[in-house]
């Protein structure tokens, strides 16, 4: 049985919701107003999480910090705003931020797997998110056609400093010694 939720929620009604409130929808919180998105495909899933074991051995292996999936990252408790990336990398020295299951504050780097229904969502009002609470690095990619676009937070906005399609191999500046193609994930 799917829960009703309202479309206003302070951040804590929101973070008391059962973690399947939704059977539809996946949910965020955005300056209080509940966004409900189509719950993920299994393409979508597959790749974020084989993406997300990626980052985490490498991480793991050379004690860089900490990967995961799907995870509740709460950039501002004030203003209420808590988003949930596909794939989310914290540093060991900030390991901290990571609280009760949840992070609490910008990550290193966050990563959006989107389809054609949440492109603009994730590129523009997620992105002018993460820039506001200065995420460092955005990945984004699209399944159809198969790419993605890596961004380093400035001043500015974010910088587009490297863009791979499916089949090339992707070496991302956050991870110098890290080789992706995402068509091998």
């Amino acid at each position: 049985m799917a829960t009703v939720v309202p479309k206003r929620l302070s951040l804590a009604e929101f973070l008391a919701l059962p973690e399947q409130a939704s059977e539809t929808a996946h949910l965020e919180l955005l300056y209080g107003e509940v966004v409900e998105m189509a719950k993920p495909t299994w393409e979508h899933n597959y790749l974020a999480s084989a993406l997300m074991t990626a980052i985490a051995q490498h991480a793991r292996k050379h004690q860089l910090g900490r990967a995961s999936t799907d995870c509740l990252v709460v950039l501002d408790e004030a203003n209420e705003v808590a988003l949930a990336p596909d794939v989310v990398y914290v540093s060991a020295e900030r390991v901290g931020v990571i609280q009760r299951g949840r992070v609490y504050g910008a990550p290193d780097l966050v990563v959006e797997v989107f389809s054609p229904s949440s492109e603009v969502y994730d590129r523009v009002r997620k992105m002018q998110v993460y820039h506001r609470y200065q995420v460092p690095w955005v990945w984004l990619i699209a399944l159809e056609p198969l790419h993605l676009e890596e961004y380093q937070w400035s001043e500015q906005g974010y910088t587009l400093v490297g863009a791979v399609a499916g089949d090339e191999p992707f070496h991302p500046r956050l991870f110098p010694e890290l080789s992706l193609t995402l068509t091998e994930l």
